[in-house]
């Protein structure tokens, strides 16, 4: 499941089981990448309502959409409750720009649906570029 390999340990509650492994953040600044935050937007507003379960198929649904998006070395973590942050190496902001562009497009272009409850889920996000210490 897609979603498995999304999560980071620090949720402990969802199986991590699949997922690479997590590359500590000193081997991404070796080199230049764009980190991107991304955030569901008003994500209290439809899991208050609608509960946890379906906030979590929201979740899971754009963790799928957000892996099907990149490279097989970009790297996408949940971050926090419906944070996550993506790491694309070599890549330049400004470069990154219209792939984080795409990105927005796709996971929020279509409905998520547990099979009784359909939404549209929008997402905000920043994104910056870093280079460390060659």
């Amino acid at each position: 499941m897609l979603w498995a390999r999304v999560i980071r340990t620090s949720a402990p509650s969802i199986s991590t089981e699949g997922m690479p492994p997590f590359r500590p953040w000193h081997f991404w600044t070796r080199r230049r990448f764009t980190i991107a935050m991304i955030d569901a937007d008003h994500f209290k507003k439809l899991n208050d309502p609608y509960g946890h379960g379906f906030g979590d198929v929201v979740l899971g649904t754009l963790a799928e959409r957000f892996v099907e998006s990149f490279r097989p070395r970009d790297r996408v973590h949940r971050f926090g409750g419906e944070e996550f942050v993506i790491l694309l190496p070599d890549i330049p902001l400004d470069q990154a720009r219209p792939v984080l562009k795409r990105l927005r497009q796709r996971a929020c272009g279509r409905d998520i649906s547990d099979g009784e409850i359909e939404i549209t889920q929008s997402v905000s996000i920043g994104a910056a570029e870093a280079t460390g210490p060659s």
